[in-house]
């Protein structure tokens, strides 16, 4: 999956969100009818943005939105990935960060269905 998500997105700085929009059904066809496939993406993501500059760091909680909009992640994956922290367990860096409101806004979402 991090080598998809390389190929896809490798060159991409600033504009992140807007690749990813464009290029949404192939990552929708790699995560089809297999629910493992969710997380592996989600930690393909992190891993390229913690390779990439800060620009694509600012604009993850952006994608994570879009492919979740687009149907091509679920709730309880994405709050999974975040729970089980990075794969570095480093919760602390920018990624996380950026993420925690988008995660915090799914969750009451979820709560409140219910």
């Amino acid at each position: 999956m991090s080598a998809l998500v390389d190929a896809l997105f490798g060159g991409v700085d600033k504009g992140f969100s807007k690749e990813v929009t464009k290029k949404k059904n192939y990552l929708a066809a790699a995560t089809h009818d297999n629910e493992g496939s969710q997380i592996l993406l989600l930690r393909a993501i992190e891993a390229f943005c913690e390779k990439s500059g800060p620009e694509v760091v600012k604009e993850v909680a952006l994608v994570l939105k879009t492919l979740y909009d687009e149907d091509v992640l679920e709730e309880e994956y994405i709050v999974q990935w975040f729970n089980e922290g990075s794969a570095s367990g480093s919760k602390n860096s920018q990624i996380w960060k950026n993420v925690k409101p988008f995660v915090a806004w799914l969750q009451s979402a979820e709560s409140e269905s219910e």
